[in-house]
């Protein structure tokens, strides 16, 4: 599985929409699944995911980059 973080917690999970074993949160929301593809291993380097989680961690704002999210599917447009 792909080694991904949690957009709620920042804890290090394997696979974008499992439940987080720390919080439980489970991706189901379009939104949701899209940051979630977007915080994974193949987007990001080890090193940025352990960024990114310290970030998620310490309740700070985290930058998705805009391209990275498919906003058409999202919305419903296809």
């Amino acid at each position: 599985m792909t080694k991904a973080i949690c957009m709620r917690c920042g804890f290090e999970k394997f696979g974008c929409f499992v439940k987080c074993p720390n919080c439980k949160f489970t991706p189901t929301k379009n939104i949701e699944l899209e940051i979630s593809i977007s915080l994974r291993e193949g987007a990001y380097s080890d090193v940025e995911l352990t960024l990114l989680s310290k970030d998620i961690k310490n309740k700070h704002l985290v930058d998705i980059p805009l391209e990275q999210i498919n906003w058409y599917e999202i919305y419903g447009f296809r």
